[in-house]
């Protein structure tokens, strides 16, 4: 006979999880392979939930007030998992599932701000809390704007369209595609709509079946009484690949303006061109006029000094004349006098 294998029990903590395994206490042969043990004698793997993600629907009751279906879920955890839903002063309500999330209802007043909810959940020891969100439906309602970008194919023309409409306000809006008062869904032989959160795509193929007028409605996505249309917009080949009248004379008004300039800018630089020509002929004109001034000035200095030395010459000669005058008058008297002394010494 075999002898009682003991019993362990062991737990294995992770960051986020720990798991515990055990096995109840049973005789088995020593040489009983692994895989031959009762369900019984297994070991069982406890895994902790994971953050919580909190989601909200919002529906109508036939008596016209609305509520929300919210939500808490978490990707991991072994049920069963005990839920609890928490505003910010008080717990609403708490539910343990066999399954990895619960969904709880509360009424909704539309265009009310109605505070922050959050999720807890537990399977074990330890609490998981989720992040705040806010309760905060807001009805549809503002302008509806549509508009479309094109892409060209080889050939210069429009091959693809892509219509985007979008609404102003609104926490759930329900969009829809009309052609010529036909509703477009999904996808058809030219079309495609793509619904995201805040607008609604409509993929076009230009060509005779996608010819026509388009315009797209919103409206809560819980209620259809509210509906806002945007405006209508007419596509087809021609019109695509004709360049509209506005288009036009923007491009013409534009090379018109080019034009303009251009030819005010040569104008302007003809004028510069011959102002600069006239100050430049002035300045040489006022330099030949000095260089001029500064010739006849000096010619009159040389005359002036000139003049100057025939007076000193003049003057030098006069004096030269009057001194010879003077020594021969003096020479004169001298002789006058000695011919009057000899007589009367030789008496």
């Amino acid at each position: 006979m075999g002898s009682p294998s003991p019993c362990l029990l062991y737990t294995i903590r992770h960051r986020n999880s720990s798991s515990t395994g055990w096995c109840p206490r049973t005789t088995l042969p020593r040489s009983t392979p692994p895989g031959a043990l009762p369900r019984s004698s297994r070991s069982k793997v406890r895994e902790l939930v994971s953050e919580l993600d909190l989601l909200f629907l919002v529906l109508k009751e036939r008596d016209g007030t609305y509520f929300a279906l919210v939500t808490c879920q978490s990707l991991k955890g072994t049920p069963p998992i005990t839920f609890s839903l928490y505003s910010r002063s008080e717990f609403i309500s708490t539910e343990t599932v066999d399954e990895r999330f619960a969904t709880f209802s509360i009424p909704v007043v539309l265009d009310l701000h109605m505070g922050f909810l959050q999720c807890q959940a537990e399977n074990g020891d330890r609490v998981v809390y989720g992040q705040w969100t806010a309760m905060h439906v807001v009805s549809v309602g503002g302008a509806v704007t549509m508009h479309y970008d094109a892409d060209v194919g080889e050939r210069p023309t429009m091959e693809k369209l892509r219509f985007y409409c979008s609404v102003e306000r609104g926490t759930f809006p329900q969009y829809r595609w009309f052609l010529n008062g036909t509703v477009l869904e999904g996808r058809g032989d030219f079309y495609w709509v793509e619904n995201q959160p805040k607008q609604s795509i409509l993929l076009l193929s230009v060509g005779r079946s996608s010819a026509g007028t388009y315009h797209c409605d919103v409206s809560n996505s819980f209620d259809g009484t509210t509906v806002i249309s945007s405006e209508e917009r007419y596509i087809d080949k021609e019109v695509l690949n004709h360049l509209p009248t506005v288009v036009v004379a923007v491009v013409f008004g534009c090379f018109l303006f080019l034009v303009t300039l251009v030819t005010t800018c040569c104008f302007i630089g003809l004028l510069y061109r011959k102002r600069q020509c006239l100050v430049e002929k002035s300045t040489l004109d006022l330099k030949l006029g000095l260089e001029m001034h500064n010739i006849m000035d000096e010619e009159e200095y040389m005359e002036d000094e000139g003049m100057v030395r025939a007076a000193r010459i003049i003057d030098s000669d006069q004096e030269e004349v009057e001194s010879t005058d003077e020594w021969l008058q003096l020479q004169q008297e001298l002789k006058k006098t000695l011919v009057d002394e000899i007589p009367e010494k030789s008496f």
